[in-house]
This record gives structure tokens, sequence and C-alpha cells, in this order.
């Protein structure tokens, strides 16, 4: 059976650098979304999605508007 797969990957080394590679990709992967999510945590958190006051104003007249009901 190893035999096989040393013929199908073209070397014994083959196998184990392609589960390397896939290993190093899905780890990359991972680092980028976990970074995107801290990153929009932080924005969320400082409030800077609200930071001049027209919109500021248009958030509270929402809420307040909802807080009628």
């Amino acid at each position: 059976m190893q035999n096989g797969a040393q013929r199908r990957f073209r070397g014994c080394g083959t196998a184990q650098q392609i589960d390397k590679r896939v290993f190093e990709a899905w780890r990359s992967l991972a680092d980028v979304e976990f970074r995107h999510a801290v990153a929009m945590a932080n924005v969320v958190r400082r409030g800077l999605f609200f930071q001049d006051q027209t919109h500021r104003f248009s958030l509270n007249h929402a809420v307040a508007n909802l807080r009628q009901f």
C-alpha cells in the first residue's frame, strides 16, 4: 500500500509536503477570519459606526420611536 501511495504522489516525501501545505493554508485562513472578527468587535466596541452627530441623532430618534410602543 505504501508503495502505491509513493507511486501516486511520485515519492515518499511528497504526500507529507501536500499535507503540510494543506495544513498551512487552513491555518492562515483561520488566522485571517480571527483577525477580521477581532477588528469588527473593536469597531463595534468603540462605537465607530455612529461617530458623527447626524447618524447619532438618527439612531437616537429611531430608539425613541421604538420606546413609544
